[in-house]
């Protein structure tokens, strides 16, 4: 201790607690899901962009592989 400043518990510095991480969880939860979201749509997009459309009809030859 230093003369003159006062005592500071946990609680005054800020250290998170047990109650604190269970009333923070349904934000974080959230947070996750939306980047989840976020990532989804990107690598949909990355491979749209990718993809080259075509449409076959039923007379049309294509190369099958088993």
């Amino acid at each position: 201790m230093v003369y003159g400043t006062d005592a500071l518990i946990l609680v005054e510095i800020d250290e998170p607690t047990l109650q604190a991480n269970f009333d923070l969880i349904d934000e974080v939860r959230e947070c996750s899901r939306l980047n989840g979201e976020a990532l989804k749509r990107r690598v949909e997009m990355r491979y749209k962009s990718k993809v080259i459309p075509r449409q076959f009809k039923v007379s049309n030859l294509v190369m099958w592989s088993s």
